[in-house]
């Protein structure tokens, strides 16, 4: 997919990610309504944000994986930012299958280019597991695609985190061959970031010079530096990106405001 441009300034791109929707509107997750808060965050952006000119959708957009899931969340999407185009790659609780037969298929592609740069989106998901990886085929994109582009600044992009956050009970999820994945970028002096979701919080740090950045989501969110399995009273959000032509990365989370939404805090899984 290559998107149209605006020379005078950056391209702006919306990440959401981690949606868990369902069949129905009364789908909850922990106690949240997941479809109350998908659509609270939509219009927090819509409000905050300038119109994107991407919008860049990381994983687990469906906890109940059916057709109907996916239709909730093209038509919520639709409403809020009509003509603005989305791009997806599946999470652990999607199935790529069902995605492909509700999403239009530009919806789905493995790369975007903008100008100067390249968003990579690789399938990181396992069929019916939790944790992560990256196929010899998935990594074998990558090389080539940067080594055929050494011009273009890449994100690359992936449902399943490639480093610990720092979550013991979910970092055990992680992509499995993350370390071919870090070698394999040590050979390239073009790759600014790396952007997952899967986490459900904010987290940043660089290693060998490429940013590693992760989202919250959509609804609940995980409380970073846990052992076990425990939620965070912050607010469901997403992450906004301005990307320069001249090559400049500028980031920031945004969460909705305060609202009193009736979750388990006390839960220990899901």
């Amino acid at each position: 997919m290559i998107l149209p441009i605006n020379a005078e300034r950056p391209m702006r791109v919306l990440q959401i990610t981690d949606c868990h929707l369902g069949a129905e509107s009364s789908e909850t997750l922990l106690g949240l309504n997941v479809e109350t808060s998908f659509v609270d965050v939509l219009e927090h952006a819509l409000v905050r944000e300038e119109t994107p000119d991407l919008i860049l959708v990381t994983g687990d957009i469906a906890g109940d994986p059916s057709a109907q899931a996916y239709q909730r969340f093209v038509y919520h999407l639709d409403k809020a930012f009509p003509e603005v185009p989305f791009v997806c790659i599946p999470g652990n609780h999607d199935v790529p299958a069902t995605m492909a037969s509700v999403f239009p298929e530009s919806s789905l592609p493995k790369m975007v280019e903008l100008g100067d740069w390249l968003i990579l989106l690789l399938d990181s998901t396992i069929p019916n597991k939790e944790h992560g990886d990256l196929s010899a085929q998935e990594l074998d994109f990558v090389q080539k695609t940067l080594m055929h582009n050494p011009d273009k600044r890449a994100i690359i992009c992936m449902h399943h985190q490639p480093v610990a956050v720092g979550c013991e009970w979910i970092d055990q999820y992680k992509v499995a061959s993350a370390a071919q994945f870090k070698a394999l970028l040590s050979e390239f002096d073009n790759v600014e970031l790396v952007l997952w979701g899967h986490v459900h919080q904010a987290f940043e740090t660089e290693v060998e010079g490429v940013r590693y950045m992760a989202s919250p989501s959509t609804c609940i969110q995980f409380k970073p530096n846990s052992v076990d399995f425990a939620l965070d009273r912050l607010m469901p959000g997403y992450r906004w990106f301005e990307l320069d032509n001249s090559g400049q990365l500028s980031t920031r989370i945004e969460r909705i405001n305060q609202k009193d939404y009736p979750i388990d805090y006390s839960s220990n899984g899901y």
